[in-house]
């Protein structure tokens, strides 16, 4: 296929490289998950009443300014639950991905943390090692979650 658009320099094992295995898998995680990202997003858009954008538009501001002082803080709540969700959704689906696409290789290359933690845990029966990992994998996500919560608080 791309012999037919002059592109053959592009032609090579993706999954099978190291270093664009992991590239490939996140290209897989962003493109399964934006259709999902992008109705919540629009949803939210289309909550905005449109007086607001009129009274603006009155003020004389121009379309950036509404973009950045109108829709972008009317939306903070909902980016950061997309947000949240994502970073749940990637820390989850990475594995799947991971172990589907690549099996972790070319020489764990493309593998990530729950990978390793599988490995750990049923292939090596290192099952404390293997809770470690997920006890880490749970605090690291519940502190991200605090994270994101914090920075997409509303100022009073």
């Amino acid at each position: 296929m791309l012999d037919l658009f002059n592109l053959s320099s592009w032609k090579h094992a993706w999954l099978g490289e190291g270093k664009t295995a992991l590239w490939c898998i996140g290209a897989a995680l962003v493109w399964q998950a934006i259709g999902y990202y992008m109705v919540m997003h629009v949803a939210s858009i289309d909550g905005i009443s449109q007086e607001i954008y009129e009274a603006a538009s009155i003020d004389g501001a121009t379309g950036v300014q509404k973009f950045f002082r109108i829709t972008i803080p009317l939306l903070r709540r909902s980016i950061g639950t997309t947000y949240i969700l994502s970073l749940s959704g990637t820390i989850n689906l990475s594995f799947t991905l991971s172990n589907v696409m690549t099996g972790g290789g070319p020489n764990g290359a493309s593998s990530v943390l729950l990978q390793y933690m599988y490995t750990q845990g049923m292939r090596n029966a290192n099952f404390g090692y293997a809770m470690a990992i997920a006890m880490f994998t749970l605090l690291l996500a519940i502190v991200l979650a605090l994270i994101s919560r914090k920075l997409s608080a509303e100022k009073e």
